[in-house]
Order: C-alpha cells, then sequence, then structure tokens
C-alpha cells in the first residue's frame, strides 16, 4: 500500500465552502498553525439554524488515483460532536458516503482520521466533498475544525 497526497489544504484554490440549507453558515481560511505544508484550513460553521439536518461542506472534486483502498485526513478537532463524513462520486454519479468519523470528541489537539473504502467500488472515483453533518434537531453547535493533508493508500496488488 501506498500514500499519495490529495490535498494539503495550504490554498483555498479549487475549493468550495458550502452549507446546507442556506441558513447554515460557513466560511473558511488558510491558517498557519498546521501539521503540513504551509497552511491548514480553517472551517468555521454554525448550524444553530435551519431544520433536522445541517452541513458544512467542503467541495474538492478531487479524482482518487486508481485502486485506492484508504483515505487518510489530519483534523484538528473542537469537541463538538459532529459528524465528519466524505462523499465519494462513482462512474454513473451515485454518491458514496464514508464516515471519517462518527463524532468529532476531541478538542484542541490534532488527531488523524483514516478509512477503509468499501472494496469494489467501480473506477474512477470522485473525493466530491468532505463535509461535516449533524443530523438531530437538538444539535445547535457552532464552532471551527482544521483540516491539513488528505491522503489516499493505493493498494499495491
Amino acid at each position: 500500500m501506498q500514500w499519495h497526497p490529495l490535498h494539503e489544504f495550504d490554498t483555498l484554490t479549487g475549493l468550495q465552502l458550502v452549507g446546507y440549507p442556506e441558513t447554515t453558515k460557513v466560511s473558511g481560511e488558510i491558517v498557519s498553525q498546521r501539521q503540513s505544508g504551509t497552511g491548514a484550513l480553517l472551517l468555521r460553521y454554525d448550524f444553530s439554524q435551519g431544520g433536522k439536518t445541517r452541513t458544512a461542506s467542503v467541495l474538492l472534486h478531487q479524482p482518487l488515483p486508481k485502486g485506492t483502498c484508504r483515505l487518510k485526513l489530519l483534523v484538528y478537532g473542537d469537541g463538538s460532536g459532529c459528524w465528519l463524513r466524505a462523499r465519494l462520486r462513482d462512474p454513473s454519479g451515485r454518491p458514496i458516503l464514508i464516515d471519517l468519523a462518527s463524532t468529532i470528541h476531541w478538542r484542541n489537539e490534532w488527531r488523524e482520521v483514516e478509512v477503509a473504502l468499501p472494496s469494489g467500488l467501480p473506477e474512477p472515483m470522485v473525493l466530491e466533498a468532505i463535509y461535516l453533518a449533524v443530523i438531530r434537531d437538538e444539535q445547535r453547535c457552532a464552532g471551527a475544525i482544521l483540516l491539513d493533508r488528505l491522503e489516499a493508500a493505493v493498494s499495491s496488488m
């Protein structure tokens, strides 16, 4: 297995930040507090308004290398309890949702989150987005996390 860099989050170029629903406030900037490269993405979100499901997405539209079997991302947590996910698209446009962390329970520290992709996914795959989500009405949180060094592992077989 060999790791390949996908994004260092040193620049906002090629990234789009989107909140759902439209009452969800999302903003971001590149900051010097980082683990890798020259910066990290500070992703601010406000889930205090809106319906039951709210998301703060970083749209990447990043093609994955052929044979990708794992994803890895550095995340500086805020202890919010938000769900961290990735959305892939297969060649037919079908979304594949991947849990990176079921809850961001860590605060004021970096953690490396790593996840295996389901086997047998059709290729080529595109990493469409990384996003924070809440799915319960009582989750009315606001905060910020940092994202750095996104990588894909390619099977050597």
